[in-house]
């Protein structure tokens, strides 16, 4: 029985050369995706991600009640959303300004008191090779 005859008989038989375009998605995922897991759990981790997310929590709490309390009060409620996430945006995005200013200055007093302890001491003075003059000159 051949493959062509499974697939109908008024179909062409069916061939497949090389092991198709899968084999090559499916070695770029095997090492891919523990790449990506391990870079995401450091994004997760750092306290740069932690506070941004903090304040994107209470911003979108706040723009809720907000928007409820104008739903109430009888303002649309497409504009009360417009108005409210506008300010949330900003608020995250300041925030996110905020802790990366942080952090890199957190990083540059890092560098400073690695580069601190890896010098010379003051007190002492390095020896300097003396260029030596060629017996020709």
């Amino acid at each position: 029985m051949s493959l062509g005859s499974i697939r109908g008989p008024h179909t062409g038989p069916y061939i497949q050369r090389g092991r198709g375009i899968g084999s090559f998605f499916s070695g770029l995922f095997r090492k891919l995706v523990p790449a990506v897991i391990k870079i995401g759990s450091k994004i997760a981790k750092s306290p740069v991600t932690k506070k941004v997310l903090s304040t994107a929590k209470e911003a979108a709490i706040q723009t809720g009640v907000n928007v409820l309390a104008d739903t109430l009060t009888g303002e649309n409620v497409g504009d009360s959303l417009k108005s409210n996430v506008v300010k949330a945006k900003e608020k995250v995005g300041f925030a996110l300004k905020d802790a990366l200013t942080a952090e890199r200055g957190s990083l540059k007093r890092q560098k400073r008191q690695k580069q601190a302890q890896q010098s010379p001491t003051p007190g002492k003075k390095r020896k300097r090779k003396t260029k030596r003059n060629h017996i020709l000159d």
